[in-house]
């Protein structure tokens, strides 16, 4: 989840939807000028900027104690509580905002982040689809609502959240964030022709950006480019040596390059960084298979199935290797139990195929 609201005067009033505050305080009658805003909202926004956020709710309850039904007055204490890490209280605001203004975007918007925050995947798209209808021209409230619709997960989750990236990158082709997520959504469906121009359009605004090379790296890796996807992750790698995803995805690139002892060793390493990742076992068994370690490969993968049951992959590879092993009885035993995993066609036939060719 991604917090927009880059200072407070944005938070206030852009972001809110409220309406035109003065930007600079009224003269005086003698012609000098206020050292301070008058109007409460901008106010609290300079205090916030300055690091006060208990003085800029203050200024707003004094307000709201002078007009309790003002809802742009209302939402502005939501955000001081929120900045002082009072989140039930700030929603709390945010509904009485609400009960006054229903489609007040600020409120809509705000509450969802939070919802995204605290996994609270269905309240969050509640929130973020009527922050979205009632500004579909912000970019963020389509991205988050993406985060909130993956999140939650479901059969339609990838081409719902899709839709709404989609819907995000028309409005800011150059945001980062928006197009690396609609990227790897496309990558995951093969759309690869979709997912270059997201990350070209992204590319100019920060091409050493470590999270775009891995967003290049998985693209390469799926078009089958070993070498460009290992360009892309030691880039990546350069800014950030210790990120578990980057080192993973440099070893299968190195995989595609047959450089499978290389492989080996960095997967074993990340097998003790990161245990519970069923990939990681997934491929320290596909590079031990390439090197003619049957026994051992196996061992690998029965991990990775241990800590994800319905990897489709790994169904797919150890039944390879059953049939490598001779084991067909195994081999046809673990075919009938990915016929009721998947009705993938790919998966099946490459599955159906090693056990056509299994001999004792």
């Amino acid at each position: 989840m991604r917090q927009t609201l880059a200072s407070a005067v944005v938070l206030l009033c852009v972001l809110g939807g409220c309406d035109s505050k003065p930007t600079t305080p009224p003269e005086d009658p003698d012609g000098a000028e206020s050292l301070e805003p008058s109007d409460p909202i901008e106010a609290a926004a300079k205090k916030m900027a300055d690091g006060d956020s208990q003085g800029a709710l203050a200024v707003l309850e004094d307000a709201l104690a002078k007009t309790p039904d003002d809802h742009e007055l209302l939402f502005s204490k939501g955000v001081a509580l929120r900045k002082l890490g009072r989140t039930d209280e700030a929603l709390a605001a945010w509904d009485a905002t609400l009960a006054k203004e229903p489609d007040f975007f600020g409120a809509l918007h705000a509450k969802g982040a939070v919802y995204v925050e605290r996994e609270a995947w269905d309240e969050a798209i509640v929130a973020l689809q009527a922050a979205a209808s009632a500004k579909p021209d912000y970019a963020d409230a389509h991205y988050n609502l993406a985060l909130a619709i993956l999140g939650r997960g479901g059969p339609d989750s990838v081409s719902q959240a899709q839709k709404a990236l989609e819907t995000a990158n028309s409005l800011d082709a150059e945001d980062l964030d928006v197009a690396l997520l609609l990227a790897d959504l496309y990558v995951k469906q093969n759309r690869l022709d979709d997912a270059r121009p997201v990350l070209e359009g992204a590319a100019g605004h920060m091409p050493q950006d470590a999270r775009f090379q891995a967003s290049l790296g998985r693209l390469e890796l799926k078009a089958g480019d070993g070498a460009a996807a290992l360009a892309a992750f030691d880039k990546a790698l350069a800014v950030s040596a210790e990120d578990v995803g980057y080192q993973l995805g440099q070893a299968q690139a190195l995989l595609r390059l047959n450089r499978s002892e290389e492989a080996e060793t960095k997967l074993a390493a990340l097998s003790e960084r990161a245990p519970e990742s069923a990939v990681v076992w997934l491929e320290w068994g596909t590079a031990l298979a390439k090197q003619g370690k049957f026994g051992p490969a196996l061992e690998k993968m029965d991990e990775a199935l241990r800590r994800a049951p319905h990897l489709i992959s790994a169904q797919v590879r150890r039944i390879g290797l059953l049939s490598d092993l001779g084991r067909c009885k195994d081999a046809k035993a673990a075919m009938r139990t990915l016929r009721e995993a998947t009705e993938a066609p790919g998966a099946l036939s490459v599955a159906q195929g090693a056990v056509s060719r299994c001999k004792r």
